[in-house]
């Protein structure tokens, strides 16, 4: 009887120690529609080809920009930073990462001026 509760302690932590999901951020635009490209410094990390997506990142990075495109509008530009949560042994036991995103950033995006009549 100890062996088997031995057993089905050692399983179900074993279980719980699949590798962490990387984070999850769900850009939109107003109005959807639009292509994004998540990235850092000028380096795509994701891209989102028509919004709304969602865009899987880099848990080491700490800030990263979203740049949005749509035909007739202007570009949006909107900047995402990561904050802390729960503790190192947190992150040890449950596999959770020490910093996590905002789950969803909303870019709005304004028309572009009409070309002035010459």
């Amino acid at each position: 009887m100890r062996r088997e509760l031995i057993l089905l302690a050692v399983l179900s932590a074993v279980a719980g120690c699949s590798p962490p999901r990387p984070p999850e951020l769900f850009v939109s635009t107003v109005p959807a529609g639009a292509s994004c490209t998540v990235g850092l410094a000028g380096q795509p990390v994701a891209v989102i080809e028509e919004t709304p997506g969602i865009a899987l990142l880099d848990p080491a990075q700490r800030e990263l920009e979203v740049r949005c495109r749509r035909h007739a509008f202007n570009d949006a530009v909107a900047t995402v930073a990561a904050y802390p949560v729960g503790d190192r042994l947190d992150y040890i036991v449950a596999g959770r990462p020490h910093y996590e995103f905002p789950g969803t950033v909303t870019l709005v995006m304004t028309p572009s001026p009409a070309a002035a009549p010459r």
